[in-house]
């Protein structure tokens, strides 16, 4: 498990990632926070994305989430008070090369 507290601290963890491992996102209001999600976990060992605790985070302002790669779990994040930057807030693929499968 990686508890993580900042969106340095998310993206150099999520950087190193591998099957099996969770991204855990210390509780509170993660503002103007765009998440990009990537990785190749596996069908029995996925890389998760997740809330210290359910409902525990929540994302507002400028904040989205996009998703590319293999194997990949997000749960218990909640979106309130804000607005997606792009066009999407949730995206299943990181750009055009990078989409999300099995995710």
């Amino acid at each position: 498990d990686h508890l993580v507290a900042d969106p340095a601290a998310y993206a150099a963890a999520v950087k190193q990632a591998k099957p099996g491992d969770r991204i855990i996102l210390r509780d509170g209001v993660w503002r103007d926070f765009q998440i990009v999600f990537t990785g190749r976990g596996t069908a029995d060992k996925p890389i998760t994305l997740t809330a210290q605790t359910p409902g525990g985070v929540i994302l507002s302002g400028q904040s989205n989430l996009r998703i590319g790669g293999e194997h990949l779990v997000v749960s218990n994040l909640v979106f309130r008070d804000g607005y997606s930057p792009t066009k999407e807030l949730i995206a299943l693929r990181r750009d055009s090369k990078t989409p999300a499968s099995h995710t």
